[in-house]
């Protein structure tokens, strides 16, 4: 296929200097001058950055159309703003697909904007200058020789710029020239006749359309060089290689990017109208004195709300995959209480069997919460970041196929809480230390699934949702949010002062107890009692702490050596269950410092878990009566009751 001429009309021919020629564009320069080869772009076989001379050409017939065809004297009489001289836009769509010409607009456009700094403040020439040499994308495009002349060139001219202090920009009088080829004299003195001829009124937007259509080719290229590898049947991976040279078909940031930036009022604006149309959810532990120690004024009773990143801590062996017992049938029968039938609750877990987790859950078969199994995913993670994101990547690919199917909202079936037991476990190979790797976890969770912002979660998981899934991230999630429950270890303490012993040198009340005002214990301390711990003993990277929208750190008096016995009625109990739930951190502040609990055995004898029996004695005398039917004995959920949820209230028409 020829290559049409790029705007369909012929360059003046160049005047001949005392001592040089400068050949027209798009001539062979003479050969017999060993400056030549430097002239200008001539060898169009290959361009570089994915530009692909014969794949353009095959293609270019296999993807035009009719409206392809059409005269270039019509583009003259539809645009004649440079007096006869077409725009780039009116270019033919065919010799949009050549290298060549793509090339030759390339080193048109640069004369022509270099042109403009003949005659204009140091300054203005430098700015425009320094654009000029950062588009590297466009550079590339020019043949290598080329290019290191053009870097000459801008090198030359942004000398002249720096040295000049009153003195406008005379591309007539380089005195650096001395100093340089004279092929880049030449090529100045080629700039310097396009002034007046061809140079923009505003050089930085014809500079940017030139970006704009460099970059909408490069798209083009990498789209036709994925399509001629599935004609071709290459494998899977070399298509999805490919795939991933594929970018943006421009470098408009309003075009692409999906959050801009808004003053305080805006986003108080449009928090009022998303309020208005969407349910203010919190869900709850089923542990009322939990709840309501994180729930603020004129907000739903619940303990933690979407994207809020919460984390529970303790020592080996203080109940933490106990705790996840007693709030994952909570959250999930509560989603089903504020309406959200389709919505999931996402466990991920890096030890124990995932049947033996369901059974902790009582959700395997036959047990009293099988029924909430399909709202629930339980996924054994192992120490992958990138399958936390796959998984999640997953149900969003599950969500999108169940929205279209129903013609609901994608957020009807997407996860709303996510759990991970335990986020120090999370490494991959290429994290150089442990520490490292549970402050990128920790990042992962808070901006990336909290926010249920694509773009987060493929910067710290290594996973990109549009690699992924072959797909671009769906729309309709933009104000989704979900919250995060993570489990956190704390360092392991072996000293003396590990357990209560009365009058014991070095030992403290006040690090076995909390303290009232007149210095008392605010719960029995017994001999052989477990010590406190705070969140600055957590294992791995402060990053977490920082992170947490609330830390609650679970304690037990006796976690070691307490067996289960049987009582008078023969049903097993600990011997001691004395726990509470220590109140660490809380950004929107908490009602208390602690909420008395106690840790005991299920009724199954399968696994043990936390009973808030404060509000059971509160119930029992009539003084909580906002709970929900589905609590029928102890250690079952205790849940608020929520309002009615209109189905059609979240749907856009």
């Amino acid at each position: 296929m020829a290559h049409p001429e790029y705007w369909g009309w012929e360059p003046p021919t160049p005047s001949a200097t005392a001592d040089r020629v400068v050949p027209a564009h798009g001539e062979k320069p003479r050969t017999d001058s060993p400056r030549s080869v430097l002239t200008g772009p001539q060898d169009t076989s290959e361009v570089a950055d994915g530009f692909d001379d014969e794949m353009v050409v095959e293609f270019s017939d296999k993807f035009q159309d009719e409206s392809c065809d059409f005269e270039h004297k019509d583009v003259l009489d539809a645009d004649n703003r440079f007096e006869g001289r077409p725009t780039a836009t009116s270019m033919p769509r065919q010799g949009r697909l050549d290298a060549g010409s793509l090339r030759d607009r390339v080193t048109r456009v640069l004369r022509s904007t270099l042109s403009w700094v003949h005659d204009v403040e140091p300054d203005a020439a430098a700015k425009l200058l320094q654009r000029i040499d950062s588009s590297e994308r466009v550079l590339k495009v020019l043949s290598d020789e080329y290019r290191v002349l053009v870097r000459a060139v801008l090198e030359v001219l942004a000398h002249e710029c720096s040295v000049l202090s009153r003195a406008r920009v005379d591309l007539g009088h380089l005195p650096v020239l001395e100093e340089y080829d004279a092929s880049v004299a030449e090529e100045i003195e080629a700039i310097r006749r396009e002034v007046g001829v061809s140079t923009p009124t505003d050089p930085h937007a014809e500079w940017q359309d030139l970006v704009e259509g460099v970059q909408r080719a490069h798209t083009r290229f990498s789209a036709l060089d994925l399509a001629k590898g599935i004609e071709a049947k290459m494998p899977v991976f070399d298509l999805m290689e490919r795939f991933r040279r594929i970018e943006p078909p421009t470098v408009v940031r309003s075009d692409r990017r999906q959050r801009g930036t808004m003053t305080a009022d805006k986003i108080v604006d449009m928090a009022r109208s998303v309020s208005a149309v969407r349910t203010a959810y919190r869900f709850s532990s089923g542990l009322p004195t939990l709840d309501l120690g994180y729930t603020g004024m004129n907000e739903a009773r619940g303990f933690i709300a979407p994207g809020q990143f919460n984390v529970v801590m303790g020592p080996t062996g203080t109940g933490k995959s106990s705790f996840a017992n007693t709030i994952v049938p909570a959250i999930n029968l509560d989603m089903q209480n504020w309406g959200l039938e389709q919505g999931l609750q996402v466990v991920f877990h890096t030890e124990e069997e995932t049947i033996d987790k369901l059974k902790g859950f009582r959700m395997d078969s036959g047990q009293k919460y099988h029924y909430l199994t399909k709202n629930l995913v339980v996924d054994a993670c192992g120490t992958s970041r990138k399958r936390l994101a796959e998984t999640l990547y997953d149900l969003v690919i599950r969500a999108d196929e169940m929205s279209r199917e129903s013609k609901r909202p994608i957020t009807e079936f997407l996860p709303y809480v996510v759990q991970i037991d335990y986020i120090q476990s999370i490494q991959e190979p290429e994290d150089k230390d442990p520490a490292t790797a549970s402050a990128i976890t920790a990042e992962f969770f808070l901006r990336g699934v909290c926010a249920w912002n694509p773009e987060e979660m493929a910067k710290f998981s290594g996973v990109d949702f549009r690699e992924y899934a072959g797909a671009a991230w769906p729309k309709g999630m933009e104000q989704h949010r979900v919250a995060v429950i993570a489990y956190a270890q704390l360092v392991k303490i072996d000293d003396s002062t590990l357990y209560y012993q009365a009058g014991k040198r070095g030992v403290q009340m006040s690090d076995f107890a909390l303290l009232g005002d007149g210095d008392e214990p605010l719960w029995d301390v017994r001999e052989g009692d477990l010590r406190l711990f705070g969140k600055n003993q957590m294992r791995g990277s402060g990053i977490i702490a920082q992170n947490a929208h609330a830390i609650v750190i679970l304690h037990r008096s006796v976690p070691y050596n307490n067996p289960a016995v049987k009582d008078d009625a023969g049903e097993l109990h600990l011997n001691d269950t004395r726990a509470r739930i220590l109140f660490d951190k809380s950004r929107s502040g908490s009602r208390m410092t602690y909420a008395p609990m106690r840790f005991d055995v299920q009724s199954t004898g399968f696994r043990a878990q936390y009973f808030d029996e404060v509000a059971e004695r509160a119930m029992s005398a009539g003084k909580l009566t906002d709970v929900n039917p589905s609590y029928s004995e102890p250690g079952d959920p205790i849940l608020p009751l929520r309002p009615f949820r209109d189905p059609f209230r979240e749907t856009a028409y």
